[in-house]
């Protein structure tokens, strides 16, 4: 990765001038010579010449080997063609693009005599490009899969260079699918661009643009509390209730009640992936209490830890399906602190983590319906007169251990 990084700089630094000169042969359509300027590199291999109606992504690709002019045939008159130019070293590492030119090919029309060859065949992929969005030393992003078919039903293979996601498998059958996997370690804030390029026997090539957008972490707040020591009504401007749990929670008497069931989340600060929500259980325990972590309102997912006269339950919200990930015999009792935290342990498992009055009742890892982000809350539902919660705390976790 290192040795890629330092041989794209220098590329960047030597920016490569293309003059267009439009020339016309009737054999082989309207065309365009390019030349540019040769790097002065020892170990450039070749140049490849990336052209196409619109720029990044383009959707054709010559590999001119190590000359610094070419010819682009069979443009079609009236159409705008953008065209960009990257070398390439003995290594296999593309260096950066060059300055983009547009040309606006004329209309002209080829003697009646001698038609206009047009390709035989070709690959499309479903989606045309990708782009991956997360925050710089976060979770990675979730994978995303391309669908490539050629005309003609021949195998397809793809070539990348980029150091920052990867292609599985690498070929296949037409109509068969790969994945993109980001990896995003050791990548400051800002966007990534990078191609796929699609090969099949006697089609022209395919391109892919895949973007990467990293946004800087979170301006660090360790932790936020709320006691509700304030006017009977709703919880504030901090608070956003999710309308798919009920009427909602309001305060009364300093606490937090409800008369049937709400849930709510803290929306004042950004917080981390890793995180914690807390509460105080200030009335009778009916069978459900408790907080939420990583949470977004429904139907998108979320992590909970719910208390009860059975026990205490974790759940996971995951692409709209409510699962029970472990259950405990440990009981709560009115004035007991519940703590619920989630930390990323490995890469797509969570481990959650349910503590009573301060000490840690039980823990489990979670691989399967991976939630990589949100906000904590608190939720309360039943309607069991006297229900109450107190003295809200959340925020981050502090690096080391829970």
């Amino acid at each position: 990765m290192g040795q890629y990084s330092y041989f794209a700089s220098k590329l960047f630094l030597l920016v490569l001038a293309i003059t267009l000169v439009l020339g016309v042969d009737h054999a082989s359509g309207l065309a365009v010579t390019l030349q540019w300027d040769r790097n002065l590199e020892r170990d450039i291999a070749g140049y490849r010449l990336y052209y196409g109606d619109r720029e990044h992504p383009f959707t054709q690709v010559i590999n001119v080997g190590n000359i610094v002019t070419t010819t682009v045939s069979n443009l079609v008159g009236g159409n705008t063609y953008f065209f960009a130019v990257t070398a390439y070293n003995t290594g296999g590492f593309e260096g950066s693009f060059s300055n983009v030119v547009s040309y606006t090919v004329p209309n002209a029309t080829p003697p009646p005599t001698t038609p206009t060859p047009t390709p035989s065949g070709q690959i499309t992929t479903v989606p045309s490009s990708l782009t991956f969005t997360g925050i710089a030393g976060g979770v990675f992003p979730a994978p995303q899969s391309i669908q490539v078919t050629t005309s003609t039903g021949v195998p397809w293979s793809e070539t990348h260079s980029s150091p920052w996601f990867s292609v599985a498998p690498p070929g296949g059958a037409s109509g068969t699918s790969t994945t993109v996997s980001p990896h995003t370690e050791g990548l400051v804030p800002g966007t990534y661009v990078q191609n796929i390029i699609f090969s099949a026997l006697n089609l022209p090539n395919r391109i892919v643009g895949v973007t990467l957008i990293l946004t800087p972490p979170p301006s660090p707040t360790s932790f936020v509390r709320d006691n509700f020591n304030r006017a009977d009504g709703g919880l504030g401007p901090n608070w956003t209730m999710d309308p798919t749990w009920g009427g909602g929670l309001f305060i009364s008497g300093n606490k937090v009640v409800t008369p049937t069931s709400g849930g709510h989340y803290w929306t004042a600060n950004a917080f981390g992936p890793d995180q914690y929500s807390q509460i105080k259980l200030t009335g009778p325990i009916g069978t459900w209490s408790g907080l939420m972590v990583r949470g977004n309102p429904r139907p998108a997912p979320f992590y909970l830890v719910r208390v009860s006269p059975a026990g205490t339950d974790l759940y996971s919200s995951f692409n709209g399906v409510f699962s029970q990930l472990a259950h405990n015999e440990t009981v709560f009792a009115t004035g007991d602190v519940l703590k619920f935290a989630v930390r990323t342990a490995t890469r797509n498992t969570a481990h959650l983590t349910v503590y009573r009055n301060g000490i840690e009742v039980f823990s489990y890892d979670d691989a399967i319906s991976f939630i990589p982000g949100g906000r904590p809350g608190i939720g309360l539902r039943d309607g069991l007169t006297g229900m109450s919660l107190d003295d809200w705390e959340g925020g981050e976790l502090s690096g080391g251990s829970f």
